[in-house]
């Protein structure tokens, strides 16, 4: 067989994976102008508008129909286009990883529709989805930001926007999304506990003395004439609390919003334990209250016992703390906290060799090297390793 006969396969693989235009490409087509009448114009926008509806509802096959049927009538129908990069966006995520083909037809789609309508707010906001899917978080803030501009109370733009800034650690940007959120939708049970996260991270700060933790002000009722900073801090960790509470009663099947709670009403009393000794005590015996509650809605969880175990120890009432402990480790011989608190109020009990035996235990699981450098040095004649009780998860 003459050699050149061997290339035909290869050729043709090359041929038919040959790749297809990238999305500045798709982006920069030309589309052909189309001169609507009026009632023409009129249905591009209801079945652009029942597209959105049907995407929004997880309709995809409809919103797509609908979509390329509007494409159809007008191909430079902005949003349409938008709807149909979003439902192509979603069918490429259903592989894991998705084609980089199907992926880069998505952001050609999203990138025309924003070239034929750079302000319109859900063309923004799918294209910043894509960015999200595609690993660009900052790209995705920013665009977030240009919708947010032009529509500062957009709902998905909130959700989302605050969203990647609370994921990305950034509370201070976060919270002022949120409230506005919170705002506009006091039902959606994830924005707030997520500004209540905000709240509890950012009155840290000021307890440690960071003023800059105030900007943005505060709102919802935080007192604005509060002299100190641990006065400001104490407000607003007071209103993470409250915050909590209602996450809570949103979500009533589970213990998130009691530990947020606990934690947040913890350290405000904290801040008033050396000035006000009485009111500290009336307000750790209230978190004790909230925490018999928790355990009562969660009795398998160890977590709400271990958080009241270490509340009694803080007060001095270490018998107690002990039989706390011990139950908390019957729910999960297992769990590290309790171990490891456990094994330190039993050396300070004077038992000594049941603290040990604790500490061999925590060793078994898996630690952290600062664990188990101080489970090591206790069992060599140290102190035990000390846990602080996780409020949240």
């Amino acid at each position: 067989m003459p050699s050149s006969l061997w290339l035909l396969p290869i050729l043709g693989l090359m041929s038919c994976s040959t790749p297809g235009p990238v999305p500045s490409d798709r982006a920069a087509r030309n589309l052909r102008e189309v001169t609507l009448d009026e009632a023409a114009r009129a249905q591009v926008d209801v079945d652009t508008q029942a597209a959105l509806i049907a995407l929004r509802a997880d309709r995809e096959d409809e919103a797509f129909k609908l979509a390329n049927a509007v494409l159809k009538r007008d191909p430079r129908a902005a949003r349409a286009r938008a709807i149909l990069g979003r439902v192509l966006l979603t069918r490429a995520l259903r592989e894991v990883p998705p084609e980089l083909l199907a992926m880069e037809e998505v952001e050609g789609e999203l990138l025309l529709a924003r070239r034929l309508d750079p302000s319109d707010s859900e063309v923004l906001l799918f294209y910043s989805q894509f960015l999200e899917a595609d690993g660009h978080i900052s790209s995705a803030v920013e665009v977030l930001g240009e919708l947010l501009a032009g529509e500062p109370e957009h709902i998905g733009g909130l959700r989302g926007a605050s969203r990647l800034q609370f994921e990305l650690g950034k509370e201070r940007a976060a919270r002022p999304l949120l409230e506005r959120l919170v705002a506009l939708d006091s039902q959606d049970s994830d924005a707030l506990y997520r500004l209540a996260h905000c709240r509890l991270e950012l009155a840290e700060s000021l307890a440690r003395g960071d003023v800059t933790a105030t900007d943005p002000p505060a709102t919802d009722g935080l007192a604005t004439d509060l002299s100190t900073t641990d006065e400001m801090a104490r407000a607003l960790f007071q209103q993470a609390a409250a915050d909590f509470q209602v996450y809570q009663l949103l979500v009533s099947d589970e213990i998130l919003g009691h530990l947020g709670e606990v934690r947040a009403l913890l350290r405000a009393a904290e801040l008033i334990e050396g000035e006000q000794p009485q009111q500290a005590l009336e307000e750790f015996e209230a978190v004790i209250d909230l925490l018999n509650r928790a355990t009562a809605r969660d009795p398998n969880s160890p977590v709400p016992s271990h958080a009241r175990g270490a509340v009694l120890v803080h007060l001095g009432r270490l018998a107690e703390a002990r039989t706390v402990f011990e139950g908390a480790l019957r729910l999960d011989p297992a769990y590290l906290p309790t171990l490891l608190d456990l094994a330190r109020l039993l050396d300070t009990l004077g038992e000594k060799e049941l603290a040990k035996n604790l500490c061999r235990r925590a060793l078994a699981l898996p630690v952290t090297p600062t664990e188990r450098r101080q489970l090591e040095s206790y069992l060599g004649g140290g102190l035990p390793a000390s846990s602080q009780a996780p409020m949240m998860e």
